[in-house]
């Protein structure tokens, strides 16, 4: 009894000491269709839904929101649960389908150009009237509170990868197809959202719109590494795509495409799956930029030459020994067992 209870010991150990795999969450924010009254056009947001949940759910836990359950509170609550369900180690990955607007600042210094960028949900309206102020747009200051509460849950070691497939740029415009601009859908809006939006006031802002200084994310101790990921420059149109006559996102299309290929998400395949994500918008659509911000050093490969024969990745090699060590460990702890239950038997 004294050897099987050794034995039971050292095992239990083991276990406890094999280190836990830390957990994916993917969060989905995809709104195609817009409240009644707020003047939004139909976008293919839900098509972007199937897309990544198909895509991700073997690797990620998978949950959204989408069209009228994407209201500003419930996009704000359904932001904050992240901060509250992340832990330490995690990746966590959200994605915004929708569309996007920028708006005059709330007495905001910080803004060279003198203009905040939303997120626009399900019951956010399109113009600035007496009855509505911007109330239930998503503005980027208070996204980014949520994010660096997101960052601090995640600590040290984790990972947060956040899409933008909205517009935050100016000359765009979106309707459904009836209302396609040069024979495309766009996501986004060139009405600048505020009270004071006299064509003097949008002229001055846009001479002075090139004026932000670059953006470099601040990685702190305690909080984790961080990657931005936006379909487009602030002065280029983000379009949709179509693929077998389904719409969707642009970015949401190349992402995809870009994480089958490069095989998920992992930190050490990031400037390769962001290579892929540019690669692929500049087949979908040339004109169209994505552009990367984040904490960790990315240093894009060159484009790809036709012809170039696939190298295999790295961090496909090491899942794969990381999964045949784990199956190693298990195979000896039941070897172990199987002994021990012999023994007690003969014994």
């Amino acid at each position: 009894m004294m050897r099987k209870a050794f034995i039971l010991g050292v095992l239990s150990s083991l276990l406890v000491c094999f280190p836990s795999f830390a957990e994916k969450k993917a969060y989905l924010v995809c709104i195609g269709e817009y409240a009644e009254g707020t003047e939004w056009g139909r976008i293919s947001a839900d098509n972007d839904l199937s897309l990544l949940t198909k895509t991700l759910s073997d690797e990620f836990s998978v949950t959204a929101i989408s069209n009228s359950n994407a209201t500003y509170l419930n996009v704000v609550s359904f932001l904050n649960n992240i901060a509250e369900n992340a832990s330490p180690g995690d990746t966590v990955l959200i994605h915004f389908s929708c569309h996007g607007q920028q708006m005059l600042t709330l007495n905001d210094k910080t803004e060279p150009d003198g203009l905040d960028e939303a997120i626009i949900t399900y019951d956010a309206n399109k113009y600035y009237s007496p009855s509505y102020h911007g109330e239930h747009h998503l503005r980027d200051d208070e996204i980014n509170v949520i994010f660096d509460r997101i960052r601090l849950s995640l600590g040290d070691n984790g990972l947060l990868f956040v899409l933008f497939d909205a517009c935050h740029s100016d000359t765009l415009h979106k309707g459904n197809a009836a209302g396609k601009v040069n024979g495309q859908i766009l996501r986004g809006t060139g009405e600048v959202f505020g009270s004071e939006t006299t064509k003097e006031v949008i002229d001055s802002l846009r001479k002075i719109k090139y004026a932000q200084d670059p953006f470099h994310v601040n990685k702190d101790s305690g909080v984790c590494d961080v990657v931005y990921v936006s379909a487009c420059q602030a002065s280029s149109k983000n379009a949709e795509t179509e693929v077998n006559h389904v719409g969707y996102g642009s970015l949401s299309y190349a992402f995809v495409q870009a994480y089958n290929s490069e095989g998920g998400i992992h930190r050490e395949n990031l400037s390769d799956l962001l290579s892929s994500i540019r690669d692929n918008m500049s087949l979908i659509h040339p004109y169209q930029t994505p552009v990367f911000h984040s904490s960790l050093s990315i240093v894009l490969r060159d484009n790809p030459k036709s012809g170039d024969t696939p190298v295999p990745h790295a961090h496909v090699m090491r899942k794969t020994l990381i999964g045949l060590l784990f199956l190693f460990v298990l195979l000896i702890i039941a070897a172990c067992i199987a002994r021990t239950i012999r023994k007690n038997r003969i014994d």
